[in-house]
């Protein structure tokens, strides 16, 4: 039998980034109000993935939170290195399955998935456990796109979630093109571990395992946590 899974702003403070040495820095704090309209006033937390530009696949993640819609927001998580799409950051909509980019803009985040049967120590969100019969569906005209399946392996295209051993050994899934399910505007965007500070994703955002650890650990569900993806030439 199989079971699949379909998972039916006011001004924010944002880190500023500078590339020197190949480090990240955050260099100031500005207030945005480009996406003042897209945050849920419910939203007390915001995971902020930021690249120097659309073209690079190199950028830091950030965790900011708030007490209430009319509070500022505060940086809880000072920026991490990270790693996204090999191709970098989409324009805002125009995510395109397999395209290699890192879709642009806001949206809910779901749950942790790793190999261990227990989540880490201290994580609040839900938490599920990969198997050998575990698959995540990227074909674009199935009713299953953009799904977790479990049971007998599918003949769609799909990506068997226990091969990527490093780089899925710890994670998150994001509900991008979730609510609705657009066929082809891509699928299976995650926060997970890289394989190397150097090596960037599919489509993904990629960090070193204790910083994704550390993410999930501070994540609340009942803050309503979200992401958002942005070049900062954008600000």
């Amino acid at each position: 039998m199989k079971i699949f899974t379909c998972f039916l702003i006011l001004p924010l403070v944002v880190a500023a980034i500078s590339l020197s040495n190949n480090s990240f820095t955050v260099a100031q704090e500005v207030t945005s109000h480009r996406y003042q309209e897209k945050t849920p006033d419910e939203t007390r937390q915001m995971v902020l993935v930021y690249v120097p530009d659309k073209e690079k696949t190199d950028g830091v993640v950030s965790c900011l939170s708030r007490e209430n819609a009319s509070s500022p927001w505060q940086l809880d998580i000072e920026a991490m290195p990270a790693r996204i799409g090999r191709n970098g950051l989409s324009e805002p909509g125009e995510k395109g399955e397999g395209n290699g980019k890192l879709p642009a803009g806001e949206w809910d985040l779901g749950f942790a998935f790793g190999f261990s049967p227990d989540a880490p120590e201290g994580v609040k969100i839900p938490y599920r456990q990969i198997t050998d019969t575990d698959y995540w569906v990227d074909e674009s005209n199935a009713p299953e796109y953009n799904c977790w399946l479990s049971g007998k392996e599918p003949s769609i295209s799909h990506e068997k979630m226990t091969a990527p051993v490093i780089r899925y050994n710890i994670g998150l899934v994001t509900l991008y093109n979730v609510h609705p399910i657009l066929p082809g505007k891509g699928s299976a965007i995650f926060l997970h571990v890289w394989l190397n500070p150097d090596h960037p994703t599919a489509g993904c955002v990629a960090l070193e395992r204790d910083n994704v650890i550390k993410i999930l650990q501070w994540l609340d569900p009942e803050k309503r946590p979200r992401i958002r993806a942005q070049a900062s030439q954008e600000l």
